[in-house]
C-alpha cells in the first residue's frame, strides 16, 4: 500500500521570488525548482515550457507515487494525513479534468507532464520593512543579498502578461517580502487590474508603512488582503513583528474601510493572518472578535520551525502541537469556537495546514500515521486492537533518502504484536525496515533506514505473533506487507 499527501500545488500554483527562483509551495531547497529570470525571461517565449521542468516534473512524480520529496514529507502548509496513491490520482484526474475539460485523455497521459495553473504568486521583491522572529527576515534581511533581491521594473509587464496567458484565476502579489516596497507597485498593479479585470488579486501585507491616497485606491480594488496581525496587545504585537507598530496598521485599515466607502465598491475581503504558536494562541479570540465586528475574516496559519529565524535560534516559540496538552486543548476549543462564530457572521475563517490533526492527534493520543483503507486483513487486525496505536506500535511511514516510501506497523526493537482472528491458511509478502536512531546509519546502505529482502509469512491457525528483533543501532522495525493471499485447497 502505497500512500501520499493530498496535494495538488505541484499541478495548480506557482510562485516566483524577487531573485527569478521558482517555488510551487513551501519555501525550502528541494523546491526550488528553476530560475524564472534567466530559464524564461531572458530567453524569450522560445525557451522550453518553464512550467513542465524536470525538476516540476519529479516532483510531481513524488506525490503520485508516494516517494515525496523532503519538504513534502514535513509540509506545514498541507494536512500531514495520508491516502493511498489511488485515491489521490483520482482527485488529481477530477481537477484536471474541471480545467482541460477534453483537452487531455487524462486515463492515458502522463501526469507528470500535464497541469492546470490556476493560481500564481509573484514577488516583485524580497524586501520587508519589518522583522518577524519566526520569519528568515529576522536575521537574513541585513546580511543576505537575496532579500534585497528585485525583480527589473522592464520585466514586470511581460511576466504579469505571461501569467495572465496561462488562464489563472488569482495572482497574489506577494512572496517572500512585502509587496507594497516596490517602488513601482502601485503603477504595475493598477495597469495589471485594468487589463484584466477578471483575475482576482491576493495579497500578503503588514500594513505597516505610510500609504498615498493611490496606493489606497488600489489596496481597496484587491480581491482579498491578507493582513499579518499575530496580536491586538501592542507590545506582544511589536514583540512578534520586530519593528511592526500596531497604530499604524489599525491606522490603515481604517483608512482602507474608509476608501472602501467612497469609492461605493464592495472592496476586498479583508483576513486578519495570525502565526499560531504558543505566544498567540490566547490571542486568537480578540483578533477574531474584532474581524468580524468589522466584517473581516480571519486565517490561522502553522507556526513553520526554521533554524535561520530568531524565534528559532533563541528557542522563543513552540508550534502549537509543541505545547502541553492543556494548553492544546485549550487552544483546539478557542479555534473550534472561533471558527463557528466565523459561520455565524457569514466571515470567513481559515484554518492552514494541518493545525487540528496534529492537535487532535496529540490530544488523544492518536499515534497511527494513516488511516487503513486498503482490505488488508493483518492492517485491519492492528487497528482493531489498536485503533490508535501506541508509542511504541503503530502505522507508520519512513522514507529513505532516494525518498523512497515505505508504509506498514512499526514496533520498537523488542516490542511485539499478537493479532488473531485471521483467514486461516493465509500467506502474506512482508519485508523488515530498520529504522536507525538519529544520527546512525546502515553499514551496508549507509541510509537511515535499511529495507529487508522480501519474505513469504505463512500464518497458523490464524494467529500472527511477532517481534521486532534488536539490533545496535536499530531504534525500530517497520513490518510493510506488500501482498496477501489465502491458499486454496
Amino acid at each position: 500500500m502505497k500512500l501520499t499527501k493530498c496535494c495538488l500545488f505541484p499541478w495548480s500554483f506557482m510562485q516566483i521570488h524577487g531573485g527569478g527562483m521558482m517555488q510551487p509551495c513551501a519555501v525550502g531547497p528541494d523546491t526550488d525548482l528553476g530560475d524564472f529570470l534567466i530559464d524564461y525571461v531572458e530567453k524569450g517565449s522560445a525557451c522550453e515550457d518553464f512550467l513542465n521542468n524536470e525538476g516540476l516534473q519529479m516532483l510531481r512524480k513524488g506525490m503520485l507515487t508516494g516517494n515525496l520529496r523532503p519538504m513534502c514529507q514535513n509540509c506545514f502548509f498541507v494536512s500531514n494525513d495520508l491516502v493511498t496513491v489511488e485515491e489521490f490520482q483520482t482527485k488529481l484526474k477530477d481537477y484536471l479534468s474541471s480545467k482541460l475539460g477534453d483537452e487531455v485523455d487524462l486515463e492515458h497521459a502522463d501526469l507528470t507532464k500535464v497541469y492546470a495553473y490556476d493560481w500564481m504568486a509573484v514577488s516583485f521583491t524580497n524586501r520587508c520593512n519589518l522583522s518577524c522572529i519566526y520569519c528568515v527576515q529576522s536575521t537574513l534581511k541585513d546580511s543576505n543579498p537575496y532579500f534585497k533581491a528585485e525583480i527589473p521594473y522592464e520585466y514586470a509587464e511581460d511576466i504579469l502578461d505571461m501569467m495572465a496567458s496561462k488562464g489563472i484565476r488569482r495572482i497574489s502579489t506577494c512572496v517572500e517580502g512585502e509587496a507594497t516596497l516596490y517602488k513601482e507597485w502601485q503603477s504595475v498593479f493598477s495597469k495589471f487590474h485594468r487589463k484584466y479585470p477578471h483575475i482576482e488579486m491576493f495579497m500578503t501585507t503588514n500594513l505597516n508603512r505610510k500609504f498615498s491616497d493611490e496606493d489606497m485606491e488600489l489596496l481597496a480594488s484587491y480581491t482579498t488582503l491578507d493582513v499579518s496581525i499575530d496580536s491586538l496587545k501592542p507590545e506582544l504585537y511589536s514583540y512578534m513583528r520586530r519593528n511592526g507598530k500596531l497604530e499604524l496598521l489599525l491606522e490603515n485599515l481604517d483608512k482602507l474601510d474608509a476608501k472602501v466607502k467612497e469609492m461605493g465598491i464592495k472592496g476586498p475581503e479583508v483576513l486578519l493572518h495570525v502565526v499560531v504558536s504558543d505566544k498567540t494562541w490566547t490571542e486568537i479570540e480578540e483578533i477574531a472578535e474584532f474581524a468580524f465586528s468589522r466584517g473581516y475574516g480571519i486565517q490561522l496559519g502553522n507556526y513553520e520551525e526554521r533554524s535561520n529565524t530568531i524565534a528559532c535560534r533563541e528557542h522563543i516559540l513552540k508550534s502549537i502541537d509543541q505545547m502541553d496538552e492543556k494548553e492544546q486543548n485549550q487552544a483546539r476549543d478557542i479555534i473550534e469556537k472561533v471558527y463557528q462564530k466565523a459561520e455565524e457572521n457569514n466571515c470567513t475563517c481559515v484554518i492552514q495546514g494541518d493545525i487540528f490533526s496534529k492537535v487532535d492527534k496529540n490530544v488523544e493520543h492518536n499515534y497511527n500515521r494513516f488511516s487503513v483503507t486498503a482490505d488488508n486483513p493483518v492492517y485491519q487486525a492492528f487497528l482493531e486492537k489498536y485503533p490508535k496505536g501506541e508509542a511504541g506500535r503503530h502505522f507508520e511511514v519512513v522514507y529513505d533518502r532516494d525518498h523512497i516510501s515505505y508504509a506498514g506497523i512499526y514496533l520498537d526493537c523488542g516490542e511485539k504484536i499478537y493479532l488473531k482472528n485471521l483467514p486461516e491458511d493465509l500467506k502474506v509478502v512482508y519485508r523488515e525496515i530498520k529504522i536507525y536512531k538519529e544520527g546512525k546509519y546502515s553499514q551496508k546502505y549507509n541510509f537511515p533506514i535499511e529495507p529487508g529482502y522480501r519474505k513469504i509469512m505463512t500464518f497458523s491457525e490464524g494467529v500472527l505473533e511477532y517481534r521486532a528483533q534488536e539490533y545496535e543501532n536499530v531504534k525500530g522495525i517497520l513490518l510493510d506487507i506488500s501482498d496477501f493471499w489465502v491458499e486454496k485447497k
